[in-house]
Formats: C-alpha cells, structure tokens, sequence
C-alpha cells in the first residue's frame, strides 16, 4: 500500500519494461521497445519461466503492434502474443474522439482461455485497457456502469469526469471477476499466483475536483501512488507498507518463485527483503520513508521525525550511475 509508479519517457512501455526486467529502459536513444527490440534480455522474468518450462503467453485489449510489442515480447521471453485482432475481439458499438477503440478486457480474460494450455505450466501476462483514458461521460462502453454509480449514496454527486473514470475502472473489476471465476472452474485458482499493478497514474484526468478526491495528500508524489496485489487464495492476506516503485516488481516475483537472479542487473529490491527502497522520478525527485526530494525546487520536505540528509546526495549519485549505466547497456546490448 505503499507503491509508486513513476513515468518516464514512454509511459506505459517503459513500465511495462522495468516490471519485467527490472532494468532501467532507454530514455536518451529513443523508445527501448521501438529500437531496442532486437537486444537480449535473458533475465527477463518471462525468459526465466521458459527456463523452467512454462508456457509463457501475453495478451493485450489492443491491437498487437502497438508500442512495437508484437517486436518487443519474443525478446522478453514470450513464446505467443495476442493482441484484440488475434484473439477476434470486436469493438463495442459507439465512437468517441481522442479514444482508441472500446475494447473491454472481459473480452480479452474470455479469449485467453482459448489460447492458454492449462494442462501445464504457463506464465501469462495482461495488458488491460478498460480502465485507460479518456474519462468522458459520453463514453459509451462506461453507460451501464455509470448507472449503477448515479444510483449509489456514495458516488451519485460525483462529477461526470470522476464517476467515468471509476466505471472504466469497474471494467476492470468485472474481468478480474471473469478471471477468477474462470480459474476456479478450471481447478486452477488454488494453484495461480495473480499479480497486479498499474504501469502510471491517470493523466488523462483534467478537472481538478477529480484529480483531488484520488490524491492522498497535496504533494506532488502523491499523484504517482498506484495498486500493487499479489494474490493467491491460500496466502494468509496482508498488508505491506515498504515503499515500494515499478523497479521491485520483477525482484519480488523473481523471489517469490525461487529464481536465482543474483548475477543479473536488477535496479529494485524484493519487496519482502531487508533492503531499504527509495523511489526516483523522470525529473530528478526522490523519494524515501523519511523525505520527499522535489528537484524543481531544490527543496526537501521530511515525512517522519528523522531529519537526516545524509543519505540523500548518496542516493543522487546511484541514481546518476543507474541511469548512465542503463543507457550504456541497452544501447550496447550488453546483456547475455
């Protein structure tokens, strides 16, 4: 409950990268999905399944070549990717401009039992797209959850713009639903591990009432706090306030299923180890348990008793070394 995703310059590829490499993406030289797909990523947690013999499949509610992807995920380790066109999935009726296309990832959850072997070992990946912007009212796949928010005591007074975005988000919901039920009649939900996470905050939001009822405080950090769920029904629940950011996602999972990544170039830390966690943002902004470093400013606000700063210009220098030595490796595919 303490998760950060910061944006860097491609969004929702470069999160998609950093979840399952751990490394950080190219900014200086382009698009690392776009230019780099051609490099080795032998540590990619995809990669490690295989090693293992899992069936390692991707699906998106889009369309496949979309940020290169049908390019990218073969070298990330995925032996199949579908996308809305090889999985048959029509757009809902209705048009809307600045939208990509109404493709409701219930749809996608439906089609990928098609194309999943359950009879063995298989890591699949989700790239949803229900909850994703715009958040118009007029939005015509978001009509019959809006409904159900007009007639709720807690969301009724809601502005158009805020009750929009929660219906796209209930579209999510409703294929999560779709998926657990699905593994549950295949005897399957016993023995899955399901993790969730979001690749970036909703800047497509624009009205600022909306944007304020999802802050958790007036810093500007705050906007980047997003879901991050590992679940499974036999795990006794709980919560975990480490901090944590997109970079400790492939450490933890990696862990978490007993893979031996000690020799591979990993920026995050396992969210269940020791290690202290700080979270660094496209500007230059830091964060730790103790403070908030807003690089705009050149000004730090403390966030518990300990006022200490030593470790903060410790922390400027490793994060200059990870971003210098994360260019260098993707550009020279040093990777093997």
């Amino acid at each position: 409950n303490n998760h950060y995703a910061p944006l860097f310059i491609n969004h929702t590829s470069d999160s998609e990268f950093i979840s399952l490499t751990g490394i950080y993406p190219s900014q200086e030289y382009g698009s690392t999905y776009k230019y780099f797909a051609d490099n080795n990523y032998p540590n990619a947690i995809a990669n490690l399944f295989k090693e293992e013999n899992y069936k390692t499949n991707a699906f998106h509610s889009y369309l496949e070549y979309f940020y290169n992807r049908d390019s990218m995920f073969p070298s990330l380790g995925f032996d199949e990717f579908y996308g809305a066109s090889a999985l048959g999935i029509e757009k809902e009726a209705g048009t809307l401009s600045g939208y990509q296309g109404f493709y409701k990832d219930i749809n996608m959850i439906i089609q990928m039992f098609k194309y999943t072997d359950t009879t063995k070992p298989f890591f699949n990946y989700f790239i949803s797209l229900s909850g994703h912007g715009v958040y118009k009212f007029t939005r015509p796949d978001l009509q019959d959850n809006i409904k159900i928010l007009n007639n709720s005591n807690k969301y009724h007074n809601y502005p158009h713009e805020a009750k929009s975005y929660l219906a796209a988000q209930m579209l999510l919901d409703q294929a999560l639903a779709k998926l657990l039920d699905q593994l549950e009649i295949n005897d399957l939900l016993d023995d899955t591990v399901i993790c969730l996470f979001s690749d970036h905050y909703p800047y497509g939001l624009s009205e600022e009432k909306t944007i304020e009822l999802l802050l958790d405080n007036e810093y500007e950090y705050s906007k980047y706090h997003v879901p991050f769920i590992i679940y499974n029904p036999q795990i006794q629940p709980m919560q975990i306030n480490k901090l944590t950011s997109t970079f400790d996602i492939y450490p933890t999972l990696a862990n978490m299923f007993g893979f031996d990544i000690t020799n591979s170039y990993t920026i995050g830390n396992d969210v269940f180890s020791d290690n202290e966690s700080f979270v660094f943002f496209k500007d230059g902004s830091i964060l730790t348990d103790n403070l908030y470093y807003d690089s705009s400013l050149d000004h730090i606000i403390f966030l518990s008793d300990d006022t200490d700063t030593t470790k903060l210009n410790m922390l400027k220098e490793k994060i200059n070394d990870i971003k210098t030595y994360g260019q260098d490796i993707i550009r020279a595919n040093l990777l093997y």
